[in-house]
């Protein structure tokens, strides 16, 4: 009979137990259940919050860009207004900015630089270049006199953000969102979202040169070397991967090179390194440059690449 009650009760223990399970089971999961309902809630609210946000930016955007062209006759008339754009009318408006620039029409400056960064410029391919750098900084310039000069190009970059985050193929917002924020001295923001994205999103490999810099100082060569190819950086140096006899030695060249060299290294393609360090010296193989690739070498890792320890 106590053999009989003892059973009875490891049973009984048994199945309160699996009942305590079973109980602990469900409330977990519901737990879990409400932990993605509440993270859903708070993506969506993110993502409606940021919509909202561009929607003001634009508004914004708009209203300054109507209050400067109102402050200023305009540059050509209605007919040529309504012209097709060409490389001569995108000059045009961009001496004609400057030269309102210089004589303190701020506010028609700031007119015809935005008219030129988001109507002629996009229109005429040889100006890619120009609108991404000369353009931008003649903006920011204008900022240190005219503060909406400066609203404007945020107004710009935060568009240019909200462009990358909702088109993983929009390349162009990723290197206008870069430029911005050189010009503005706040390449950091470029870092953080570059840092957001996947290796082999196209996004973070558009960003990829406005951070090359800053991946190097932080010794994150693997990033560096993955943004910035060989293919890539080799039209940087020309001197170097294609020397003229002619022309002496440059050691800002040789800079350039090392610093690539140091790329390699520290990425673990010690094969490339090497090759791209015997160039280096065949272009110039005085002590200063030699001192410059150690000093490169030296600083990822690999200071007996050029003369390996037997």
């Amino acid at each position: 009979m106590g053999g009989f009650m003892k059973t009875t009760k490891i049973i009984f223990g048994v199945a309160v137990a699996l009942a305590l399970l079973a109980v602990g089971i469900v409330l977990f999961e519901i737990h879990e259940a409400h932990q993605r309902a509440a993270e859903l809630a708070l993506a969506n609210q993110q993502r409606d919050s940021l919509n909202a946000k561009f929607r003001l930016l634009r508004q914004q955007m708009q209203a300054k860009t109507d209050a400067a062209q109102a402050s200023v006759p305009a540059a050509v008339d209605n007919a040529a207004a309504n012209a097709p754009i060409t490389h001569d009318t995108v000059a045009a408006h961009y001496a004609h900015a400057r030269e309102l620039a210089k004589n303190g029409d701020y506010a028609g400056a700031l007119a015809e630089f935005l008219w030129c960064y988001n109507q002629g410029m996009p229109q005429v391919p040889s100006y890619n270049g120009v609108r991404e750098s000369f353009l931008l900084m003649y903006m920011a310039r204008l900022g240190e006199q005219y503060p909406a000069a400066l609203d404007a190009l945020r107004a710009l970059r935060d568009q240019a953000k909200y462009r990358i985050l909702n088109d993983a193929n929009d390349i162009n917002a990723a290197d206008d969102f870069s430029s911005i924020n050189h010009v503005l001295n706040e390449g950091n923001l470029t870092m953080d979202l570059f840092d957001q994205l996947g290796p082999t999103d196209p996004r973070r490999a558009a960003m990829g040169p406005a951070v090359y810099d800053q991946l190097v100082a932080n010794q994150r060569y693997t990033d560096a070397v993955q943004v910035m190819s060989y293919e890539r950086i080799s039209p940087l140096m020309p001197y170097v991967t294609q020397p003229d006899p002619t022309q002496p030695p440059r050691i800002d060249e040789v800079e350039t090179a090392a610093q690539y060299v140091e790329v390699l290294a520290g990425s673990g393609d010690l094969t490339d390194a090497r090759a791209l360090a015997d160039k280096i010296l065949n272009y110039d193989n005085s002590d200063a440059a030699k001192a410059v690739l150690q000093s490169h070498l030296t600083r990822a890792g690999q200071p007996n690449l050029l003369n390996p320890q037997p």
